[in-house]
């Protein structure tokens, strides 16, 4: 298995996850879409308030005059038209080159949620679709923080989480419109051929066949009312037959023409699955199969961990354990109830991890990294990168420069330090797992430092590009998050708990002399 040599980037992974519901092979060539202003427009407009505010008061303003200009000239939401191979163009380019920012990212998703709603037009269909987009990239975003994958078993890594927690994601999604039991829907949409057995199922519990569904799409084009038990004849439409052939390669089929093939099937099911039902059961084995072909394409495999799935079957609540972490702390709840919620939903991510450990997948239990919420809520950073070091076979280059650059500060060379560190944001970026919120410590206490008592030309050199690296990779991968902006004042949000936590905590790092303690340095 050699065909994926590291983890995928987020922008490649949105490729992924795009490709897998189809939306390229749509007949029309321009959609319009309704967006908000972007982060550009948006900085453009506040800094045309201030001149504006500069200019009438003359020096004299108040935030309230402020904020009164920015609500005149905050950018409203627009409505534009793009061709769809231009969004497809966009998808590619960021597949190629990352997406920069979470900005960037989470404005581009808007317009990828109106794709899926133009490529499915029906609710509860384009409902799962959304779902299943937002949910894929959630997911992934959250195995790249949580994870230290062994560099020699990336492929079988990556192949675990798309066979047992992308299509878990369907399952769950599908179930709520499922044509019967979890059980079948899990076998069926977990077969190497998911399209083909969801159809040989369908006409078998309905003591029909493939050669009958043939015959049935000849006689549909010559007779408008046509019932799968009056066929008379033994003409087939060779199309059809084609189409259903091709269910059972590794090669893509339209959604559109899959629909059709299927749609008489369900003159045959029980008479409660209506089109929203049998649609959503179709969609999800489109996927599946989608995802088989990305799969075989990467020398990957289709198996599937029958001992375990993540998110749980039949959860109802299909948020990560993360993204439920982060939810609870922002909510007023008794903190009683807080640590219980949390601890039970890390239970849940320790089973993930002990099931990657127990495939020797990861390096999360070579001496015991700490998890993410532990950097974050509890005392992550008291760990040693130089002691794990020594428990390594093979030791990645990033960890070689990251103990350089420590090494660099415990001797006050703290220019050669951010040389070091800048070498290791390069390599450890979807490598090195929760182990990025140590090295945004250190480096954030590094440019903290330096700010105090380097003049601005000297830190904007040196220290400014730095920190803003580890910081935008921080927040669009989910370890830091994103207060945003309020679209009509153009002011910040209010900072989020978790954002105040982790300022507090590198303040204390500060104070207590982080980077020279020898809890990190051990020379």
């Amino acid at each position: 298995m050699s065909g994926i040599k590291q983890a995928p980037t987020l922008g490649e992974f949105h490729k992924v996850v795009c490709d897998s519901l189809g939306l390229w092979s749509d007949e029309k060539l321009e959609t319009t879409f309704y967006v908000p202003a972007t982060e550009k427009e948006r900085r453009q407009a506040l800094e045309a308030s201030f001149s504006l505010v500069e200019d009438n008061k003359e020096g004299q303003a108040s935030i309230q005059d402020l904020l009164s200009a920015t609500c005149q000239l905050a950018p409203d939401n627009k409505r534009i038209s793009i061709l769809l191979k231009t969004v497809r163009a966009y998808v590619i380019q960021y597949a190629k080159n990352d997406f920069n920012t979470i900005r960037e990212f989470t404005e581009f998703q808007n317009y990828m949620l109106q794709v899926i709603e133009e490529r499915y037009p029906q609710p509860e269909t384009s409902h799962l679709a959304k779902e299943y987009y937002l949910h894929a990239l959630e997911y992934y975003r959250e195995w790249v923080r949580e994870f230290v994958v062994d560099h020699g078993a990336i492929p079988e890594t990556y192949q675990y989480f798309v066979n047992n927690v992308l299509k878990s994601i369907v399952i769950n999604l599908v179930s709520h419109h499922a044509l019967g039991d979890r059980d079948w829907l899990q076998q069926t949409l977990q077969d190497d051929w998911p399209l083909r057995r969801l159809i040989d199922e369908l006409l078998a519990n309905a003591g029909s066949s493939v050669y009958k569904l043939c015959q049935y799409h000849a006689e549909a084009k010559t007779t408008k009312d046509v019932e799968f038990t009056g066929l008379k004849g033994g003409s087939v439409d060779t199309a059809t037959k084609q189409v259903i052939q091709r269910l059972s390669r590794f090669t893509k089929v339209k959604w559109r023409i899959y629909l059709q093939t299927i749609l008489p099937v369900q003159k045959l099911t029980p008479v409660e699955c209506d089109d929203a039902y049998f649609t959503a059961s179709a969609l999800g084995a489109f996927i599946v199969h989608n995802l088989n072909i990305h799969l075989n394409d990467n020398q990957c495999e289709p198996l599937w961990d029958q001992k375990f799935s993540y998110p749980s079957l039949g959860v109802t609540t299909m948020q990560s354990a993360s993204k439920v972490i982060d939810y609870i702390v922002e909510q007023e709840l008794p903190d009683s109830e807080k640590l219980k919620i949390f601890e039970m939903t890390k239970v849940k991510l320790n089973e993930y991890q002990d099931v990657l450990d127990s495939y020797a997948l990861t390096l999360n239990k070579v001496y015991k990294i700490p998890q993410t919420i532990e950097f974050v809520y509890g005392e992550g950073e008291q760990f040693s990168i130089k002691e794990w070091s020594k428990s390594l076979s093979f030791q990645p280059s990033w960890v070689e420069y990251w103990i350089k650059a420590q090494n660099a500060l415990v001797i006050g060379e703290h220019i050669i330090a951010t040389k070091h560190y800048t070498e290791v944001l390069r390599d450890a970026r979807y490598s090195c797992g929760p182990l990025w919120m140590l090295l945004f410590f250190e480096v954030c206490c590094l440019c903290q430092k330096a700010s105090r008592e380097l003049v601005e030309e000297q830190f904007d050199t040196y220290y400014g590009p730095l920190g803003s690296q580890v910081t935008s990779y921080a927040k669009l991968l989910g370890y830091l998050p994103d207060s945003g902006r309020n679209p009509k004042t153009l002011m910040p949000n209010p900072l989020t708990i978790k954002e105040n936590i982790i300022i507090n905590k590198v303040q204390q790092l500060l104070k207590s002399d982080f980077l020279v303690t020898t809890k990190v340095f051990n020379t």
